[in-house]
């Protein structure tokens, strides 16, 4: 029963150490989109 306990939370913690890299991964590249998309702009504006 423990190391069922055990193993359950040890699956849950690799579960959630997954879900917050895909979560990190998703950020920096909707920043690295939107950085793509706002930047030039702005470089052709000061120019």
């Amino acid at each position: 029963m423990d190391i069922d306990h055990t193993s359950l939370d040890f699956k849950l913690s690799k579960l959630a150490q997954k879900s917050a890299l895909v979560r990190m991964s998703t950020v920096c590249l909707l920043v690295s989109m939107y950085s793509y998309l706002i930047i030039p702009p702005t470089f052709s504006l000061m120019k």
